[in-house]
């Protein structure tokens, strides 16, 4: 009778191991995959990385072989499709296992009403220069009071700013939970408004109003009109809406301008846009479409010191990928197109 109880005891002991062990096994097998798992989506997202960075390099190559007097947004560093050029070159392009594109969303359409996204390059110089606009271009910002303006040009140290102004900046700085000092020199970087009194991170980067998930262009914030780079000259060619108001042009002169640059088929970076030469000589240009009436005459020739029709420097987003994957890996270079020492990507955000 024992024989038989001590068999049963190293039975039951024996299941329990094996199902102990078979436990185990499981487990390492489940531990295993996973690290393949983690394993390969680190691959992955390594090739999506350099996918990305081979947009930057396109997006180079394009830009260094512009040699154009002038920059507009059918060029192809703004808009490189196979609809103007017969063939894309920042649109969908694989390289090995991975692929590419730079491409961004133009103000929405004055005349259709539809988004445009193009597949390029944005210009910086088609945006107001934080560190450069005076105090009148500020307030004609989207949701921008006269306040927080005197505060963006107290933050940058513009030497007209009165002292009772300073001081009461510095008061409020000062008397922050985690205070800080007011810089007094200009901006680096669009970012750093968020210490700017009054700015707030949704007046920056938008509200997402329709709740999609994403912040799309009737929802952008001041980033989208705001740059530090360039000489403070805005390009007439690539200024959208909400530019050419804040400098001063009446809604009529925003529409001939606009007007003008779609061309005959009404779409913005089209083979068929026309563009401005020269800022000396945009009166003339109008002639050829909706003439200028004295007072618009006189109003384009006021705000020429603050037109060209040129650019420098370029925003290029590249959204890099895998095929049949939904790792994704995003970088914004800012590059410089005519950099003197031979190092033209002046900013690189992952």
């Amino acid at each position: 009778m024992k024989r038989k109880n001590n068999n049963g005891t190293i039975l039951i002991i024996t299941s329990w191991v094996i199902t102990l062990l078979a436990a185990i096994a499981l487990s390492v097998t489940y531990r295993m995959r996973m690290e393949l798992k983690l394993t390969g989506n680190e691959i992955n997202k390594a090739k999506a990385y350099c996918a990305a960075k081979a947009g930057v390099v396109q997006a180079l190559s394009v830009l260094n072989q512009d040699a154009s007097a002038y920059d507009s947004l059918n060029e192809k560093w703004s808009n490189y499709s196979a609809e103007l050029y017969g063939v894309n070159l920042f649109k969908d392009i694989h390289v090995g296992e991975g692929v590419f594109n730079v491409m961004y969303a133009y103000d929405r359409d004055l005349f259709s009403g539809s988004q445009q996204i193009f597949y390029g390059m944005q210009d910086e110089e088609r945006k107001i220069n934080i560190n450069k606009a005076t105090q009148d271009v500020l307030e004609s910002l989207p949701g921008m009071s006269s306040e927080i303006a005197s505060s963006i040009r107290a933050w940058r140290g513009d030497a007209d700013v009165t002292q009772d102004i300073l001081l009461k900046e510095d008061m409020y700085y000062g008397g922050l939970e985690k205070p800080y000092k007011r810089k007094g020199k200009p901006f680096d970087c669009v970012e750093e408004l968020l210490l700017v009194r009054g700015i707030t991170q949704e007046m920056l980067s938008g509200k997402d109003l329709d709740s999609d998930g994403t912040i799309n262009v009737n929802e952008s914030g001041l980033s989208k009109y705001l740059t530090v780079y360039g000489d403070g000259l805005v390009n007439l060619n690539t200024a959208d809406t909400t530019v050419l108001r804040a400098i001063g042009f009446t809604e009529d002169l925003v529409y001939k301008i606009l007007r003008y640059r779609n061309g005959y088929d009404e779409i913005l970076g089209t083979a068929d846009d026309a563009v401005f030469t020269d800022v000396n000589s945009v009166s003339n240009a109008f002639s050829y479409t909706e003439p200028l009436t004295p007072e618009e005459d006189n109003l384009m020739n006021a705000k020429k010191v603050f037109l060209k029709v040129t650019s420098r420097y370029y925003m290029a987003y590249v959204e890099g990928g895998i095929a049949a994957s939904s790792v994704k890996s995003c970088v914004v270079a800012i590059l410089d197109k005519e950099s003197e020492d031979g190092n033209q990507i002046v900013k690189w955000q992952e």
